[in-house]
Parts: structure tokens; C-alpha cells; sequence
């Protein structure tokens, strides 16, 4: 954990523009695929709903990357536990915004192919980066209190 902390702390733009890179594929990945034919996936287990599953870890895993991206790009004159709660907010809108036009998109130009935009894929996908949001808040805290060497309050 000191050695996250080391880096939260110290910043790190190269490791941040690489995670954004990762974060603007992912969500290009996710509006290309809101415009091609929907399709059960092979070896998909039998869970209902598992397209809401889907959904809440691809946008968990959205939302962990541009929160992780985020902290690291900001200024260095920021304090950590404010850098972190603005990263986590930043994301949480982005990805909200991002889930929004992937539904979007499957209502307007998805509909040729048979898609649909559904409340419970939005209301997954905002579950995700929630779920994410809170994740990385904890773990952020967590590093940086153990590189700083104070105890947890």
C-alpha cells in the first residue's frame, strides 16, 4: 500500500494519461457496441439479467479507470483527500454521461439492428460507477494514510 500512496502522492502524468487512454477506448468500445446487433454472448452463464451484470462492470471498471486517471493528473498543490472526492465526482458524471448517450445511442441509432435503450441498463451502469467511486475512495484513503504513515481515523 506505501507504494500506491508514493504514487497518488507524487502524481504521476504518464501513468494518468495511460489510464485515461484505457478509460476513452473502453468507452468507445461500449458506443460502437450500442450500435451493432445485439447478441447473446457465447458461454454466457444461464443468470437472468446477465446483460445488467454486464453493464455494472463495464462501467465499474470505466469509472475505476478515469477515477484512478484523475487523481493522478491533478496538480500537485491539491490536497489528497479533496484531489480524491473531486477525481471520484469527475468520473462519477463522466461515466453517468458516457451510460447515458451509449442509451442513447440504442434508442436512436441502435433501433436498425433491434436495440433498445432500457432504465434498468442505465440504473446498472450507474451502480457501477458508484460501486467503483466508493472502491477507489476507500482504497485511495487507505494508500495514502499508509504512505504517510497515520492512522486510519
Amino acid at each position: 500500500m506505501q507504494a500506491l500512496g508514493r504514487i497518488i502522492a507524487s502524481g504521476r502524468p504518464k501513468f494518468s494519461a495511460a489510464l485515461l487512454l484505457c478509460a476513452f477506448m473502453l468507452g468507445a468500445m461500449l458506443l460502437f457496441d450500442a450500435t451493432r446487433p445485439g447478441v447473446t454472448v457465447p458461454g454466457a452463464p444461464p443468470i437472468a439479467h446477465f446483460d445488467k451484470v454486464a453493464h455494472f462492470a463495464a462501467h465499474f471498471l470505466l469509472a475505476s479507470l478515469l477515477c484512478w486517471a484523475l487523481l493522478l493528473a491533478r496538480p500537485t498543490r491539491m490536497a489528497m483527500p479533496r484531489a480524491a472526492w473531486m477525481a471520484a465526482l469527475a468520473a462519477l458524471v463522466l461515466d453517468l454521461v458516457l451510460g447515458a448517450g451509449v442509451e442513447w445511442t440504442q434508442a436512436t441509432l441502435g433501433q436498425v439492428h433491434g436495440r433498445r435503450a432500457e432504465a434498468g441498463d442505465l440504473a446498472a451502469n450507474a451502480l457501477g460507477a458508484l460501486a467503483a467511486c466508493a472502491a477507489f475512495l476507500c482504497v485511495a484513503r487507505s494508500a495514502f494514510a499508509a504512505y504517510i504513515n497515520r492512522p486510519l481515523k
